[in-house]
């Protein structure tokens, strides 16, 4: 998830008081903030609530409550970025733009708090709620905040994760039209492409579907997916691109006439086979971060603030997206059984086995373990190949007896 970077609060460090007066309090707060600023948020927390444990009255605490707040944030503590934003604005009253991060901050909160709950869980969908009127909140209250498009963008991803697609598609599209140049307007773009196809895929699983509606759903986004391919300038979102567009192409085969889907499965299978190892794109993305500290330099040097607010919101959304990929597993095996799949529904199953059955040891993901292992069954039963089949049917019955996704193998055997 996006978020914003603290960027006014950075001006206020850096300006006048750049010549930080030595007293204690400063000293502590400038000594927290530089281990933020070098992206140690675990270390960053334990400074700032030095800060504020040693200098309880100090006129610090205040600056100090927001940069703690960021800090639990950026380490995944979002309830107690909660209470000390709280503690902040129960507080006497603070600088105008100290208040504009705490207020932009407790939506992105309320999101990573509901992320992480199951979806079962019905303060999940309380939480979503409840961000998305402060996102609103933000945007009316600070028009010309130069967080609008984080606002936007925050609150388009909590209205998709609630059902809302019409909000988050409006959200969307007003980043792509006010912010076009902006460095973080691809993942905008990335969301809306993912919306219109999660759109698409809805309607061709409804009995009835206007197909057409829906292709044209995913036309729309696998175009929006192109965009972010060709620019290249974020690696990370342009392999998340690539299989994206991958899956939309291949579901549009599934459901296309058959003249169309050789040439759909074909795309589908080129858009996987663009897909990067994890050991690549997380070297990249830290190529990226590695480079930060000498543009910081090249900003402070130049006395260009602009530059420096620039930096530092690209920095953190980096660095933030550098912990998710360090989080996820490999796509390449995935895309690698994607590829399998597109070749089942060629009717090429020798190449479809020969790709299931390669990858079968690598795969860590359950869903795609029982996927790998019903698609291989049915390789078998397709070409009248009994006994491996049976063999493969046994064994999926064993670890997901009842699961519909194998209700035709029986018929197939």
């Amino acid at each position: 998830m996006r978020f914003s970077s603290r960027a006014l609060l950075l001006a206020l460090l850096l300006g006048p008081a750049a010549a930080i007066a030595q007293d204690g309090p400063q000293q502590a707060l400038a000594a927290a903030n530089n281990l933020y600023n070098a992206g140690d948020y675990p270390a960053a927390v334990e400074a700032y609530e030095g800060v504020l444990r040693d200098y309880p009255t100090s006129p610090v605490v205040s600056n100090a409550q927001v940069q703690l707040a960021f800090s639990y944030y950026l380490t995944g503590e979002n309830q107690k970025s909660l209470e000390t934003l709280k503690k902040f604005s129960a507080g006497p009253p603070a600088p105008a733009e100290l208040a504009e991060l705490s207020a932009l901050l407790e939506p992105q909160a309320l999101s990573a708090l509901a992320a992480a709950l199951k979806p079962e869980d019905p303060a999940r969908k309380t939480n979503y709620e409840e961000a998305i009127k402060k996102f609103a909140a933000f945007v009316q209250k600070y028009p010309q905040s130069t967080e609008i498009e984080s606002a936007n963008y925050g609150s388009a991803i909590a209205s998709f994760q609630v059902g809302d697609y019409v909000a988050a598609q409006v959200a969307l599209e007003t980043n792509l039209k006010r912010f076009p140049n902006s460095p973080g307007i691809l993942e905008s773009q990335n969301l809306l492409a993912l919306i219109f196809a999660t759109e698409g895929s809805k309607m061709l699983g409804e009995e009835g579907a206007d197909q057409q509606a829906a292709f044209a759903l995913y036309t729309k986004s696998a175009g929006l997916l192109r965009e972010i391919i060709e620019k290249k300038t974020d690696l990370a979102l342009v392999n998340a691109a690539q299989f994206q567009l991958g899956e939309i192409l291949l579901n549009e085969a599934a459901f296309s006439p058959e003249d169309r889907k050789p040439a759909l499965l074909e795309q589908a299978r080129n858009a996987f086979r663009g897909v990067l190892p994890k050991d690549t794109i997380i070297a990249l993305q830290q190529k990226k971060i590695d480079g930060i500290p000498a543009l910081r330099r090249a900003a402070l040097a130049a006395r260009d603030n602009a530059a420096l607010r620039r930096i530092d919101r690209q920095a953190e959304r980096d660095r933030r997206k550098l912990a998710e990929l360090q989080a996820r597993p490999d796509q390449t095996v995935t895309a690698l059984q994607k590829i399998g799949e597109s070749y089942f529904q060629a009717g090429q199953y020798d190449e479809s086995r020969v790709v299931l059955a390669h990858i079968e040891p690598l795969l860590a993901d359950d869903e795609d373990k029982k996927r790998n292992l019903y698609y291989l069954a049915m390789t078998y039963a397709v070409q009248n190949a009994a006994d491996p089949a049976v063999a493969r049917y046994d064994t999926f019955q064993r670890a997901h007896k009842g699961d519909p996704i194998a209700a035709n193998l029986p018929i197939a055997l």
